[in-house]
């Protein structure tokens, strides 16, 4: 029996510390990164680079481009460049394959406003 409250209490203690936060995350960097994204995990309007059916894009620093849906607001797909990088993306939505995958996901095509985000690190 004295074994057994011996294990319940190192058992409590590490959910204590675990649940406590002991973990060794950079703060600052984690704060901007939360900071950078609404709820729904797509960056703030403030990173707002463009968007559209045809995008070409160059990174003036190292960072991190998402591409979101704004009318169902999804996040749709993240490529991370380097400074001076460029990254294109083309999307005709008469496209049988590319209407099918935005249909399998939840977005229209026809409703589809497709919108660039651009995030430094």
């Amino acid at each position: 029996m004295r074994a057994n409250r011996h294990v319940l209490a190192i058992l409590l203690g590490g959910l204590f510390l675990a649940g406590s936060g002991c973990q060794s995350w950079r703060t600052d960097e984690v704060e901007v990164r939360k900071n950078n994204f609404d709820f729904d995990g797509i960056p703030g309007r403030e990173y707002l680079v463009g968007g559209g059916y045809t995008i070409i894009y160059r990174a003036p620093v190292e960072g991190d481009l998402y591409l979101a849906d704004e009318s169902s607001e999804r996040l749709l797909a993240t490529v991370s460049l380097q400074a001076g990088e460029e990254h294109e993306m083309e999307f005709d939505i008469q496209d049988e394959k590319l209407s099918a995958n935005l249909d399998a996901i939840g977005i229209d095509p026809q409703k589809a406003q497709f919108k660039l985000y651009f995030v430094p690190r």
